[in-house]
């Protein structure tokens, strides 16, 4: 699969993933002109948006996205809280590890625990390559164990509770709540069959509590893997 990373932060997210038959949109957290822009111009061969949940930095150019005729699929609690429910090219009636299927990749989601009405995560999997791809951002923690990935796209937000230090509580509080730190990170990533990775994401890194280098460092420590700082491919 080709994986392009248009956006990755608490200021807006957006990746294309495609497998050469069928492309997809992951994300719509920045303006449409800078979807444009980022993508070069290709969002024409986009066949469909995943949104994770609803909140801007995922869900910003949602009306954009849907008015040049791409297609959405979310829950239909992000769906309800975007106000596209019934809109046509809204695809809302999708469930935890219920598959359906856009093109030639297969896509299963799955819950995700995250202060939005019903977010999810996205396994897909590409019937044209064989491959698999894990989406997974905005949670306190991951705990499903996957069949072997080829690619994994994973938050690695913050460095735990003694990177806040400067942060009030109810804020620090907040984004232990409801984002990955590195160690949830490590644990989930240590618990998969990793044989077939080629390459680690990591995703929605906090300047204020996230450390890339040191993300890096670690988790290729523990995986021995390709790490890639998605921000850096900008």
């Amino acid at each position: 699969m080709e994986i392009k990373t248009l956006a990755s932060g608490s200021t807006g997210n957006a990746y294309l993933v495609g497998d050469g038959t069928t492309t997809l949109l992951l994300e719509c957290g920045i303006s449409m002109r800078e979807l444009m822009r980022r993508s070069r111009f290709t969002l024409s061969r986009v066949d469909a948006c995943l949104i994770t949940h609803e909140h801007g930095d995922h869900a910003r150019a949602v009306h954009d996205v849907m008015a040049r005729g791409i297609p959405v699929y979310c829950s239909e609690g992000t769906a309800a809280k975007l106000g596209i429910s019934g809109a046509a090219g809204c695809n809302s009636k999708i469930w935890h590890i219920h598959r359906f299927d856009i093109g030639t990749i297969a896509v299963l989601p799955f819950s995700m625990y995250h202060d939005a009405a019903e977010p999810l995560g996205w396994l897909l999997e590409s019937v044209h390559t064989g491959e698999r791809l894990v989406f997974l951002t905005d949670t306190s923690r991951a705990e499903y164990v996957f069949p072997p990935l080829d690619h994994i796209l994973i938050e690695c937000n913050h460095m735990g509770a003694e990177s806040m230090e400067d942060t009030n509580a109810y804020q620090a509080q907040r984004v232990i709540d409801n984002h990955l730190s590195l160690q949830e990170c490590i644990a989930f990533l240590t618990h998969q069959d990793l044989r077939r990775v080629q390459d680690i994401r990591l995703l929605h890194i906090s300047r204020r509590h996230g450390d890339p280098d040191a993300m890096r460092r670690a988790v290729a420590a523990a995986t021995g893997k390709r790490i890639i700082i998605a921000e850096e491919e900008l």
